[in-house]
């Protein structure tokens, strides 16, 4: 949640850690190219960003509850949450899809291209937030949370907007991936996935480049290479960095959840005109399970 995702930030700098987000796609020099394009003007000054998440997710079907399976420490699996009964469809996998232990495919994959479109604009925490979601390809099934989304994250001057669609088939020839990024600008706009940029004009396509897209260790080299030599200026993706991209998935799941527009205080990081929206920036822990304050 978002107050644990500050404490992180806290206890880095309070023990002067080395502590790297796993966002790897920071690690993929096409984004730094098209960076450059965006600094240099080619699409004009920047209005609008999205990130899009299209994929076909499974189906969990209702199932019973069961005993836990032999050599599984439930007790330590549940962790903070709130004890009860084993059922697959809240284990391996399948909890991202319960609010008690996930946030859904915007805190799972989403997170990605969030992190890529809020590195673009070197956006932080937003004014505002807005969501329109529900389940449409999984209607009737375990799953808690949505499987199609549209948040609406509010800064000054900029709108950064979500799409998820998790009932389409994987990989859209459009969108060459299962997501990407697309950049507006007041003299054209900008594609972008791992594997290149694309550019288009109202009469013409700019310039575009391509580099086909291989999973490489770069990411972990990096934080491997900054625990040696104690430079957390150096990572990929820092943890105040990861901190701000999964603020804004768990921004859109509590606008979500409580069915309107949120206004944020990226000073306190709370809801100022919202208890009830405060409630879900943490959570009840356990006994044995508590957070400790940093």
């Amino acid at each position: 949640n978002i107050h644990e995702g500050r404490q992180l930030v806290n206890a880095a700098r309070k023990y002067k850690r080395v502590v790297q987000h796993g966002t790897n796609l920071r690690a993929t020099p096409v984004y730094q190219k098209a960076w450059k394009q965006i600094q240099d003007g080619a699409i004009g000054k920047v209005l609008m960003v999205k990130a899009i998440n299209n994929q076909r997710r499974a189906l969990y079907p209702v199932r019973p509850d069961e005993p836990v399976p032999s050599g599984v420490n439930y007790d330590l699996w549940l962790g903070p949450g709130k004890k009860q009964p084993f059922n697959r469809n809240r284990f391996h996998t399948a909890w991202h899809w319960t609010w008690e232990f996930g946030t859904g495919d915007i805190g799972n994959d989403g997170v990605h291209q969030i992190d890529i479109g809020r590195w673009g604009m070197n956006l932080k925490a937003p004014n505002a937030v807005s969501c329109s979601g529900a389940k449409l390809g999984s209607k009737g099934d375990a799953q808690e949370t949505p499987d199609t989304m549209v948040v609406t994250w509010e800064y000054d001057d900029l709108l950064y907007v979500y799409e998820q669609r998790d009932f389409t088939p994987y990989r859209l020839q459009a969108h060459r991936h299962d997501n990407d990024n697309i950049f507006y600008g007041d003299k054209g706009f900008m594609m972008v996935d791992r594997s290149g940029y694309r550019i288009f004009y109202k009469h013409e396509r700019g310039p575009s480049f391509e580099a086909k897209w291989q999973d490489t260790p770069t990411h972990y080299q990096n934080f491997i290479d900054c625990v040696k030599n104690r430079k957390s200026d150096e990572l990929l993706a820092e943890i105040e960095e990861g901190h701000y991209s999964s603020m804004l998935s768990h921004l859109g799941n509590i606008s979500y959840r409580t069915g309107r527009r949120l206004v944020f205080d990226p000073k306190t990081e709370t809801f100022p005109e919202d208890k009830d929206a405060n409630q879900y920036l943490t959570r009840q822990y356990r006994d044995g399970y508590e957070l400790p304050q940093v």
